[in-house]
């Protein structure tokens, strides 16, 4: 995947384990986050997609509102 991939809307980060934020910080190419534990690597992940996170939920809200939105 390239980097500018999106993010599944029923992404849990709280529910991945560690290789799967490891795999979702190889596919976003972030760095530094190699050598973190998994709260830590989940605080990092946050950190790092923390607008991306954002938008997508305002889209979640604004789908279950009855608002169409267009993906």
């Amino acid at each position: 995947d390239a980097p500018g991939f999106l993010l599944p809307p029923d992404l849990n980060l709280e529910g991945m384990t560690a290789g799967e934020l490891q795999t979702l910080c190889r596919k976003r190419q972030l760095r530094g986050w190699s050598r973190l534990r998994r709260d830590d690597l989940l605080a990092f992940v946050k950190r790092e997609l923390g607008p991306e996170l954002k938008a997508m939920q305002i889209l979640q809200d604004m789908q279950k509102s009855g608002f169409p939105v267009n993906r």
